[in-house]
């Protein structure tokens, strides 16, 4: 199945946010509708998290995903869950300021 938003390689820190804590990771690469967290945490298909990540600006933006298929020892990629119009135009200027491409609504 084709993904429904170009991928730009990214590289990112984050914290991830878990029940038993937090823990930082990186993203190797970003769309509008998800991206590939780079770490050794064992995480599980279907699992909901949030993460926070700082924009260009310096300011955090936490988002939520489900986690759609883990690469044990690689990572794992996340669908964004829960995205609102303000939370778009923040992932479109990430993915702007690293180089990727405007994303419209429509898309």
């Amino acid at each position: 199945m084709p993904r429904q938003y170009k991928r730009f390689p990214i590289s990112l820190e984050i914290v991830l946010e878990f029940s038993s804590g937090k823990r930082e990771a990186r993203i190797s690469d970003l769309s509008m509708g998800g991206c590939f967290v780079d770490t050794i945490v064992n995480v599980s298909e279907g699992e909901i998290l949030s993460f926070k990540l700082r924009m260009p600006t310096g300011q955090w933006v936490e988002l939520s995903g489900k986690v759609t298929y883990y690469l044990p020892t690689f990572g794992f990629g996340i669908h964004f869950t829960n995205r609102t119009e303000e939370k778009n135009k923040l992932l479109a200027q990430i993915i702007l300021a690293h180089g990727g491409e405007p994303w419209t609504p429509d898309e």
